[in-house]
């Protein structure tokens, strides 16, 4: 009898074993799957871009764009790439208007809240340019929020270097004041002057968000920016002694009804020292936007110093229905 309980005992524990093997199932005829591996850890950057090894904030501009995954892998790294971009504008251009009006102060140019505007808007201009300079430096999908994770960088350094040349390539064409010539002939060259000095200038607070004390071309913005404030500085004060008067010589006076328009153009004339200013190139805007807006304006003074616009769309403000 002893020779038949081994057999039996060897099948029992062959038994137990595929038992425990299958977790416990055995009898039920299911088998369990096999454990899913393990997550990829996430990244410290996705939280904490600033403070990548790598990136160093006083070297790049670094943030994180995030977007669903909705079964295309590839589409969601673009948006979220798009958004970590999108954040990068944000940062630039919150700091925009700060730095706008401080240097606008420098220079002597009337920091009004339309002229503000006016270069503000050039500036973001600008700084969307330099966001095509931006890369993707990590990607990382989130399995259980099924999120991607983009680590967007920009380079301070090469932007900048880009902008910088642009600005004095655009300095090196800005003549010097020319004194030859009738009265009106060099007023209309400041203008010109004053005009191009203008474009600069939103390249240089594009510079002063991007570049950052320590980088290798900081010395050199800071010598374009000196030279930049002395060529305003001089083209600002010869345009104020130039006697420029601008009158209006027609169409003032006139009344209409909301929704409608004034019946005729207003009409101005630009003088120096009593002579027509020819060419002179001139922008219209209205002290109250709100009340209307500018229609058929001509871009530059004719042979006899004259331009005009007209007046359309004329609407009631508040206080006044």
């Amino acid at each position: 009898m002893k020779s038949l309980l081994l057999p039996v005992a060897l099948i029992l524990l062959g038994a137990s074993s595929c038992n425990l093997m299958s977790g416990g199932n055995k009898d039920k005829g299911t088998t369990e799957s096999q454990p899913a591996a393990a997550a990829t850890p996430t990244p410290d950057w996705v939280f904490r871009p600033l403070e990548h090894p790598k990136y160093p904030p006083s070297r790049f501009m670094v943030n994180v764009g995030n977007a669903p995954v909705d079964g295309n892998l590839i589409t969601a790294s673009e948006s979220a790439m798009e958004n970590g971009r999108t954040k990068i504008s944000s940062e630039m251009n919150s700091k925009l208007k700060s730095v706008t009006e401080s240097l606008l102060k420098e220079v002597g140019i009337n920091d009004d809240v339309t002229t503000t505007s006016e270069y503000l808007q050039r500036i973001q201009n600008n700084t969307e340019s330099l966001l095509i300079g931006s890369k993707e430096a990590g990607r990382y999908h989130d399995v259980a929020s099924n999120s991607m994770y983009v680590l967007v960088v920009l380079d301070r350094q090469i932007q900048a270097r880009g902008v910088l040349d642009g600005v004095g390539a655009a300095l090196a064409k800005v003549g010097a004041d020319n004194e030859q010539g009738t009265a009106a002939g060099r007023l209309k060259g400041l203008i010109e002057q004053h005009v191009a000095l203008d474009e600069i200038m939103a390249g240089m607070v594009t510079l002063n968000v991007v570049v950052k004390q320590g980088l290798p071309i900081y010395a050199e913005y800071q010598q374009s920016y000196a030279e930049l404030k002395k060529r305003m500085a001089t083209v600002i004060s010869a345009y104020r002694d130039s006697n420029l008067s601008l009158s209006v010589v027609g169409g003032n006076g006139q009344q209409g009804y909301a929704d409608s328009s004034l019946a005729e153009p207003i009409v101005f004339q630009a003088m120096v020292n009593g002579d027509p200013l020819v060419g002179f190139p001139v922008t219209f805007r209205l002290e109250h936007p709100e009340r209307g807006e500018i229609s058929e304006a001509t871009r530059q003074t004719g042979s006899d110093g004259r331009l005009s616009c007209k007046v359309v769309g004329l609407k009631l403000t508040g206080d006044e229905e």
